[in-house]
């Protein structure tokens, strides 16, 4: 590993060059020979005429390439970029500054030439450090929260069987109406186990009113129903399921719209009755979760959140909330409001679309959201100098766009949607839910069944240890890193993904990172341009939990050595936990990356996928 301070080049961060090598052993850091500076931004208008030596002037190449070729071409020892040129120069030069729009540097050695991007312009800047600079630290939740990175909500209440109402009808229906005669929920954890789900989270209440279990708060539940003679309970066999096929269950619950109770936007109609509604959410919730197992509940979900105006009631709820989620490791979706919660907040759309740069911390009430419209560039969400960790859900549907079964449905996604999707959002660090959506009968249709399987199979087949050609593995806390190989010899490099985890429980740190690989022939380093799913390219910024970028190196070439640079990251002085409690931060914790693996997919088959995997790739 080869690590060194950018001191006088306005770089302003800590870079960390992490080697990691597909091969048995180490190979010898090269020492460096000269340190040039790079101009993207080169006028001959400053008066800058470029020097008699120029060996070749290649044209059509961007910098990295134009960097990456001086590291090939005998006798080159600087290099130029102007524009849509590539200069090339014998001997060293020292670039005149007032020829430079940028300051950045290239590092030139034995090995090549290595590209040293300038310091971008994220739209995170750096913490500075200083007594007042924090690094917020995560819950146990949130921690567990990240780690289950995919899950499903299933959306099955009366609205299933009156499917031409879903969220505007603002009445009730005879009980007898709920028959699932074929209730099939371990069917659904099936489903949900398919596509990698951790974590399964069952509508109890979505506006309707009506309660899938024998509550005893009220009448209008399937107590009152004809299925199995008033004893079925949906919430019973739900969590049974989810034992069976160890998938943390959570549930769903909205004080926000309830039909039997006439509340909308938090309020019943009669003011007179507004005690008697909350008073009937809170005996309802101590109902609720005494069907979930102590220490193994994934999250409580409160559509639109908890905006009742009256502050006892806010009160009860937030102590609910803090004695439910402490003893059972759970978080609380919607909960901007509640000072108790481990908070998950939606991020904006329903299109698992993740804006980024991605981060974990926000603000107090978890308002800074992207809110990105698919169509529009993505914007910041959250940000690295914030107060409070609130971490980001993506949720999507898999019929555009019904979360409720429907008759005579649009057809659901196939697999290389749904793939698009995991990469928009699993892929920026986002936790993805998916949505289920039982028939009345109770099962999920064969088409369904079939979509989730077939998104799975293309997960398992793009990101699994038999794509996987190179990765890294380090224990916390880890700024230098020592990373084993996973197969020997050279690899040839064509297409596929690189995926970056950072160790959340330092925090999140990394602001921007690159990905190089060094050639077999020549022993020249190259930057490996890294694809956002929506095209964009080398937008690394952020990692989080995960993320997941596509790359293409044409030609194709043969490689024996990757490594990646953290190039910004967070700098801090201090940790916030989520208990408030501020204290030093320990030394030699930033930054953090526990795990880079790089996946090739040149070798996959369209039928081990699904679809053709390079149908993802942008360009």
């Amino acid at each position: 590993m080869v690590a060194f301070r950018c001191k006088n080049y306005n770089l302003g961060c800590i870079v960390v060059v992490a080697s990691f090598i597909p091969v048995l052993a180490f190979g010898k850091s090269t020492p460096q020979k000269y340190l040039y500076q790079r101009c993207s931004a080169l006028r001959t208008a400053r008066g800058y005429s470029f020097p008699s030596d120029s060996i070749s002037v290649l044209h059509g190449k961007n910098w990295t390439e134009c960097c990456a070729a001086c590291g090939d071409i005998a006798g080159c020892a600087t290099w130029t970029w102007h524009e849509n040129g590539c200069w090339l120069h014998k001997s060293p030069k020292d670039i005149p500054a007032t020829a430079c729009g940028d300051g950045s540097i290239c590092v030139s050695g034995d090995n090549g030439v290595t590209p040293l991007p300038p310091t971008p312009s994220s739209p995170s800047p750096p913490v500075p450090a200083g007594k007042d600079a924090l690094l917020l630290l995560p819950s146990m939740n949130h921690l567990q929260f990240h780690a289950d990175n995919i899950g499903a909500i299933i959306h099955f209440n009366m609205q299933t069987m009156v499917p031409s109402c879903d969220r505007h009808c603002c009445k009730t229906w005879d009980p007898s109406v709920f028959n699932p005669e074929e209730l099939d929920t371990d069917q659904w954890l099936e489903a949900i186990s398919s596509f990698g789900g951790k974590y399964a989270i069952l509508v109890v209440d979505h506006f309707s009113g009506f309660s899938p279990y024998p509550t005893a708060q009220h009448n209008y539940s399937v107590a009152r129903s004809n299925w199995l003679n008033g004893q079925g309970d949906v919430v019973k066999d739900f969590v049974a399921s989810c034992a069976k096929y160890d998938v943390r269950p959570g549930f769903y619950y909205s004080v926000h719209e309830n039909w039997y109770a006439n509340v909308s936007s938090f309020n019943t109609s009669d003011p007179a009755l507004q005690g008697w509604f909350q008073d009937l959410a809170l005996a309802q919730l101590a109902e609720i979760q005494d069907y979930f197992p102590v220490e193994n509940v994934s999250q409580v979900w409160f559509d639109a959140g908890i905006k009742q105006s009256n502050e006892t009631f806010l009160g009860q709820m937030n102590e609910w909330i803090d004695n439910f989620t402490q003893t059972s490791n759970a978080t609380c979706h919607s909960c901007e409001n509640m000072p108790s919660a481990s908070a998950v907040h939606w991020m904006g759309n329903e299109n698992a679309n993740m804006g980024y740069p991605a981060w974990y911390s926000n603000t107090a009430t978890c308002t800074h959201s992207s809110g990105i419209d698919p169509t529009r560039a993505p914007i910041v969400n959250g940000s690295s100098a914030a107060t409070r960790w609130c971490a980001p859900h993506c949720d999507a549907v898999l019929r555009e766009h019904i979360w409720f079964w429907k008759k005579d449905p649009p057809p659901p996604k196939d697999a290389e949607a749904l793939v698009r999707q995991y990469l928009s959002s699993v892929g920026r660090g986002c936790n993805m839910v998916m949505d289920l959506q039982p028939a009345p009968n109770g099962s999920l249709v064969p088409a369904d069944v079939a979509a989730y399987h077939s998104w799975g199979m293309a997960l398992d087949a793009l990101f699994s240890t038999t794509t996987r050609v190179a990765s890294i593995a380090g224990s916390p806390p880890a700024m230098t890193l020592q990373w084993a190989p996973d197969r020997s010899g050279a690899i040839p490099l064509s297409y596929g993904a690189v995926e970056v985890m950072e160790n959340l429980s330092l925090g999140q740190t990394v602001q921007e990172f690159m990905i190089e690989y060094r050639l077999t022939a020549t022993q020249a380093w190259r930057r490996l341009d890294l694809y956002d799913i929506n095209g964009k390219v080398n937008t690394s910024f952020t990692v989080g939990r995960r993320r997941i970028q596509l790359f293409k190196v044409s030609p194709n070439v043969t490689v024996d050595r990757f490594r990646i640079t953290i190039l910004q990251h967070v700098n801090a002085t201090k940790v916030q936990q989520e208990t408030g409690q501020i204290l030093p931060r320990p030394t030699g914790t930033l930054p953090c990356i526990s795990e880079v693996s790089v996946y090739s997919w040149q070798s996959l088959s369209p039928t081990a996928v699904g679809f053709d995997p390079k149908v993802l790739l942008p360009i």
